[in-house]
């Protein structure tokens, strides 16, 4: 190879070429690319017949969908059996796919099907537990079994008949429609799919199905292209249907970016399937995501230098060995993919980073978009069908995958919550201190989010002064590094400002305490005694008493988190409020 690709940052090339009636075998290309221009360009040079070559891997519109190499139960339809129509035809409505799902788990007895929660249109969100008939009669104790390996005070063994847990996201931004309309077969295939090959992997796993995440993004979306399409495909980029401002339904009604909800929880979509997600702590998390037309297929692992420091060494690995068969797949087909490249696994807070730093690996999967039902692109006709088959093809090869590395994911897990303890008395720091001086509002919401998260606080027991300030014992709160969620506490407190790599695909800090505006330190093991800790802190909503009846007027402070939503009531009383411009002292 050329000495000019020598110093450039990894990137995986992947694909098997079509032409004319020759196949042409591309074999796994390693390419690095300077980042001095000269070598650049000899990489662009490199890279350019491979893109004119993949304009025949153009996707066949008649591909079949399902894997050939298994039974069909004929009782269950197929999406397309009961949508009237092929799949990526045109996008599924939020209404059909709850009425397919729920349809086809009635006539399965491998699904269960939930009503978890509802978007702020009152949209439901659905979730699918999928697994053999035999671990659905015992699904309650396998569900023990598993989250007992996630407590170090739990001598759970694991045992060679332990499902391993793969949870599947589906649709966490509502314009990235083709992970919604994966949904569909990947279900259809767990419930119907028959032979030794489906038994195996039923009985070894339990898959978590999440349809959808963002139901109302995925209507705005479906509301755009019904609006704007045509029955007459056209792929032309400059066509009004292609010309869609993906903001507008990336996020919930109200503009959140859902797959930046991991942390924080804000959202009731969020807090639908987060709180499903740590009721079963999956071994495995799979996120399906659209991005710009003219990439390929990405899967990962992305770009090693900006993997977040508290993500082990070895969930890096347990990524890589889970995806062989995701390769394999695309390998088989000669499809062009990557990895190690453009993503990273930085942030914490998203769907491939959070289960990093909670026992289990998280995997990223992006399609390149169809904009509508087809594109033209530099790589041929991007069709939405084509989409649809990956997400759903591969979904099925990361289950397998999961199931191949099912004793190296439990043991990971087990083996990370058991060594918590371990890394803690490793670590300088053995816990933090915090407080909301005058708002107690902020400082409950700050507790009820660690306790979401499954972190243990305490109340502070006595006074202590840390950076100049004096947390008080009764006010202030204290959490110890030294429990299972020792890993996801230090992701959500600690700052960062050394970092190995310059470039990120998102933010590259989130000091959680510091969003919710707290006082807070943390504390070296010489600082840090029992007497500290005090009673386990307990969730209940701080209430002020009415005050006495004022002779001329009621004043309160403006700092306080629900100081808006109390002059709001005042004003829907017809009370009149005025705002104090200067500071005036009174007595009471």
């Amino acid at each position: 190879m050329n000495r000019g690709f020598a110093h450039c940052s990894d990137m995986r090339l992947h694909g098997i070429v079509s032409h004319s009636n020759n196949r042409l075998a591309i074999p796994e290309i390693s390419v690095r690319v300077n980042k001095v221009a000269g070598a650049l360009l000899s990489c662009a040079m490199f890279i350019l017949p491979f893109a004119a070559l993949a304009q025949d891997t153009a996707f066949d519109p008649d591909a079949e969908m399902y894997p050939v190499d298994v039974q069909y139960d004929p009782r269950i339809p197929t999406p397309e059996q009961f949508l009237g129509r092929p799949l990526g035809a045109a996008p599924v409505r939020n209404h059909e796919l709850i009425e397919y799902i729920n349809r086809i788990a009635g006539l399965s007895d491998r699904l269960t099907v939930e009503v978890i929660g509802y978007s702020y249109e009152r949209r439901p969100i659905l979730f699918v537990v999928a697994t053999s008939a035999a671990n659905q009669a015992r699904i309650d104790d396998i569900r023990s079994q598993h989250l007992a390996l996630t407590d170090p005070a739990i001598d759970e063994q694991i045992t060679a008949d332990m499902p391993v847990v793969t949870w599947l996201n589906y649709g966490v931004h509502g314009a990235e429609s083709s992970g919604m309309d994966a949904s569909l077969p990947t279900v259809y295939y767990l419930a119907a799919a028959q032979g030794e090959r489906v038994d195996r992997l039923l009985d070894g796993s339990v898959i978590l199905v999440t349809a959808v995440f963002n139901p109302d993004g995925h209507a705005n979306r479906i509301a755009w292209l019904d609006t704007y399409g045509s029955r007459v495909v056209n792929p032309d980029p400059n066509n009004i249907e292609q010309d869609y401002d993906g903001r507008l339904a990336r996020t919930n009604h109200y503009g959140f970016d859902l797959n930046r909800q991991w942390l924080s929880v804000t959202q009731p979509e969020s807090r639908a399937w987060m709180q499903k997600w740590h009721e079963w702590r999956p071994n495995v998390s799979v996120d399906y995501h659209e991005m710009g037309s003219e990439q390929t297929y990405y899967f990962s692992p992305g770009i090693a230098t900006r993997t977040h420091p508290l993500i082990p060494d070895e969930a890096m690995k347990l990524v890589t060995d889970v995806v062989g068969p995701a390769e394999q797949f695309m390998d088989s087909q000669g499809r062009l993919y990557f990895h190690g490249d453009r993503y990273d696994h930085f942030y914490l807070g998203k769907g491939a980073g959070f289960p990093m730093v909670n026992g289990g690996i998280g995997i990223l999967h992006e399609a390149s978009s169809s904009g509508g039902i087809a594109r033209e692109t530099g790589n041929g006709i991007r069709r939405y069908r084509e989409n649809i088959l990956k997400h759903f093809r591969t979904s099925i090869a990361n289950a397998e995958g999961a199931l191949q590395q099912a004793p190296a994911l439990l043991r990971y897990q087990k083996n990370f919550y058991d060594s918590a303890s371990g890394r803690a008395a490793e670590h300088s720091v053995k816990a933090y201190v915090f407080a909301a001086p005058g708002d107690d509002a902020r400082l409950y919401h700050f507790v009820e989010l660690l306790n979401f998260h499954r972190i243990e606080v305490h109340t502070l027991a006595e006074n202590i002064t840390e950076g100049g300030i004096t947390y008080r014992a009764g006010e202030a709160m204290i959490v110890p590094l030294d429990q299972p969620q020792h890993q996801l506490i230090r992701a959500m407190f600690e700052t960062m400002t050394e970092f190995r790599d310059t470039t990120f695909y998102d933010i590259s800090t989130w000091t959680v305490p510091l969003a919710y505006g707290l006082d807070y330190a943390g504390l070296s093991g010489r600082r840090l005694n029992s007497r500290l800790l005090g009673a386990t802190a307990t969730l209940e909503m701080p209430v002020a008493s009415a005050p006495d009846q004022a002779g001329y007027a009621y004043a309160f402070e403006w700092s306080g988190y629900y100081a808006p939503r109390a002059l709001n009531r005042l004003l829907d009383e017809d009370l009149f409020a005025r705002v104090a411009i200067d500071p005036f002292v009174a007595q009471t």
